[in-house]
């Protein structure tokens, strides 16, 4: 019974500590971070009838898992990532449906959406009716973080501007990311290098009982 409670799936109480600790060393824990995020800035005016505004990820992965709008006006609409690729820098076929906003209520959360680091994507509001706008501003600040950017490109489908055009202002909007974890190397090595160091022992141990 002793020696039972001495050993934990053939290690020593030891060496399954140091493997455990190992692992520990790999983990690896992400939290959701605004990358993003000009909301606080002078609106200039809303789009109206539906627009998209392009956006820079972070150089790294990462799922999307809020957004927030501004926006003004009555009515509701519904928001979309569209790739950029090959589009000429307008949005081209929509990735994912992120779902219905309202002037009052214009945060989506709970998102769990991929996305590319260093890759160019667009936020697309499509408005039910006209009196929604998306609120822009022609302010270039913006709080940004691991390499996102806001391009200075905003697109309308109803007023103003054809679907497309560029004029040196910016959708007014919030992003949440979390990181895609990456094992750090170094916990790895100290994983895999506990483990083994305790394996080693035990056999060491056996084939020396074996042969008393």
């Amino acid at each position: 019974m002793k020696n039972n409670l001495k050993n934990i799936f053939g290690l020593t109480s030891i060496g399954a500590a140091a493997a455990v600790l190992g692992f520990l060393a790999c983990a690896s824990t992400s939290h959701a971070a605004v990358i993003l995020d000009n909301l606080s800035d002078t609106p200039v005016g809303p789009m109206t009838g539906g627009a998209a505004q392009e956006f820079v990820m972070t150089t790294v992965s990462g799922t999307l898992t809020s957004i927030t709008l501004s926006l003004a006006g009555v009515g509701t609409g519904n928001v979309f990532v569209y790739d950029t690729t090959g589009a000429g820098g307008s949005p081209g076929s929509s990735l994912y449906s992120l779902g219905p906003v309202s002037a009052g209520s214009s945060t989506i959360s709970g998102l769990n959406d991929l996305l590319s680091g260093g890759t160019t994507y667009a936020i697309v509001l499509n408005a039910n009716a006209t009196s929604l706008g998306w609120n822009y501003t022609g302010d270039s600040t913006v709080t940004a973080t691991g390499g996102a950017s806001l391009p200075a490109n905003q697109f309308y489908t109803g007023s103003g501007p054809t679907f497309g055009a560029g004029n040196n202002d910016y959708g007014q909007m919030s992003l949440s990311v979390t990181p895609v974890p990456e094992v750090p190397i170094t916990g790895a090595v100290m994983g895999f290098g506990a483990l083994a160091i305790a394996m080693g022992s035990t056999l060491r141990r056996k084939a020396s009982a074996k042969l008393v």
